[in-house]
């Protein structure tokens, strides 16, 4: 697993304190570090959406109901590579909502928060701060001479992730990630996770939602 020295990390995290409140989560010791593992893989090549920026990964694990239409219908498409015991495990692992321990994410651009702490901080979601950042980005352009149609402007998203489930030898598993970058703009994704020699690789990515 990562390495969880505080004191090394670029991104300060606040996460499971600011949730304690929230009696119905279970505690942080049921995610497997094979899950955190997979959080950070998933998340290692991720750009932060700016200097000193992370993107916000909320403190919690998202529960996910056998009747969610989108994850059966993905299922069912999938059943070449999701295995039942897969499946099976997913949806156990995912009927609660679980704490995640900040100590566990290594992603250099993910900071763990509250879900209150994320729709303070996130202006991606504010239609008004963005408009202000390109504006801004726009006349810095214009200052340094260039002539730019279209700006791109990088803010922080609000992200979401599922628990994983496992094969049996627990060399797959399979699992869903979102993410929220301001409106109409964000998407829910099913991932499939294959053990590697180093690390977990992803082999199978399929939109489940797009905004």
């Amino acid at each position: 697993m990562g390495n969880f020295n505080m004191l090394s990390r670029r991104n300060f995290i606040i996460g499971a304190s600011a949730l304690t409140g929230c009696a119905s989560i279970q505690q942080s010791d049921g995610i497997s570090d094979d899950e955190y593992d997979i959080f950070n893989s998933i998340w290692s090549d991720l750009e932060c959406p700016g200097e000193n920026e992370t993107d916000l990964l909320i403190g919690k694990t998202k529960a996910i109901d056998i009747a969610n239409d989108d994850m059966s219908r993905a299922f069912d498409r999938n059943k070449h590579i999701i295995s039942d015991e897969m499946m099976k495990s997913f949806y156990v692992a995912n009927k609660k909502p679980y704490l995640i321990d900040e100590r566990g994410i290594d992603a250099k651009c993910i900071r763990v928060v509250s879900e209150r702490v994320a729709n303070e901080i996130a202006p991606s979601l504010n239609s008004g701060e963005r408009h202000r950042r390109e504006l801004e980005a726009r006349i810095d352009a214009l200052i340094s001479g260039l002539h730019r149609e279209r700006v791109e402007v990088f803010s922080p998203s609000i992200r979401r992730v599922t628990r994983f489930g496992f094969d049996n030898d627990r060399l797959h598993a399979v699992g869903m990630t979102s993410y929220h970058c301001g409106p109409l703009c964000g998407a829910g994704e099913l991932m499939v996770i294959r053990k590697g020699a180093n690390e977990w690789e992803v082999t199978l990515k399929e939109t489940l939602w797009i905004s």
